[in-house]
């Protein structure tokens, strides 16, 4: 069992962006997230490589299935963006 959780550790680490990571922790694969959005996953997953190509409606479907608020999915997307410009 540590090995499992060793190796979810390092999956998480490896994310490409916040949402990425948010998605890993929350256990959402791309095709769920795909679904969640209403999109295909070849889609889901170029949103999630850039977080910043979301739409407000796509990060309220996502704030709802994660029962989050709007502005803590925003911040995820931010935090991304804050990175990369640096």
């Amino acid at each position: 069992m540590a090995r499992t959780i060793e190796q979810r550790v390092q999956r998480i680490n490896a994310s490409r962006t916040e949402l990425e990571a948010f998605l890993r922790i929350n256990g959402i694969s791309k095709a769920k997230f795909g679904r969640v959005l209403n999109v295909c996953e070849i889609t889901s997953d170029r949103y999630i490589a850039d977080p910043t190509k979301l739409r407000y409606s796509h990060i309220a479907k996502i704030a709802e299935y994660a029962n989050l608020t709007t502005k803590e999915v925003v911040d995820l997307i931010e935090y991304d963006l804050k990175d990369s410009q640096q």
